[in-house]
């Protein structure tokens, strides 16, 4: 249910967009044939699924920042 009130919520306010938007593009983007929509809209039933991609990005910081003091180590 929550899956298609978004989806009409969201034809809804592209119907009073222009096409050359960034959030229209995004919104068309979504509605596209490759399946999209369906990836979005899994997240609100599925609380495990992060729209964020802060928890990779924190998994990597320790990487990162030994890279250069690696280089020139020994």
């Amino acid at each position: 249910m929550l899956q298609l009130s978004l989806q009409t919520g969201l034809r809804a306010e592209r119907a009073g967009m222009s096409k050359h938007t960034p959030v229209a593009r995004a919104i068309n983007d979504m509605f596209g044939e490759d399946g999209r929509r369906e990836a979005f809209t899994c997240f609100p039933d599925d609380g495990r699924i992060c729209l964020t991609k802060n928890a990779p990005e924190r998994a990597l910081r320790g990487v990162a920042p030994g890279r250069t003091a690696w280089l020139f180590a020994g």
